[in-house]
């Protein structure tokens, strides 16, 4: 069973990060050193884990959404504008008219 600590980090962690600042003697100290070098890994451990990640905006994830409409409307464009071109039609808009023309109608 492996050992851990309040914040979920493993006695194994803590004396990995102990050995690796300190060295392999790290633990041969004054009892009040050695419980100070634990907190220290601790701390840094912790505060390692705990890194802030990207959050999601709420204008993030509407400029998400309208990127994924836009590359939706972008491939339907494409399909209908290949439609109209096979079928023959006499000055049928292409693909960047058509995605224009409905971008000008949305906004």
């Amino acid at each position: 069973m492996v050992a851990t600590t309040a914040n979920s980090v493993t006695l194994k962690e803590v004396r990995a990060w102990c050995r690796a600042k300190y060295g392999a003697t790290w633990h041969e100290c004054e009892p009040q050193v050695k419980k100070a070098r634990k907190r220290e890994a601790r701390k840094a451990l912790n505060q390692k884990a705990v890194k802030p990640t990207a959050t999601c905006t709420k204008e993030f994830k509407e400029e998400f959404k309208m990127a994924l409409f836009k590359a939706g409307l972008a491939l339907n464009c494409r399909a209908a504008a290949k439609v109209l071109a096979e079928k023959g039609i006499k000055n049928a808009p292409t693909e960047q008219e058509l995605l224009d023309l409905i971008l000008a109608k949305l906004t």
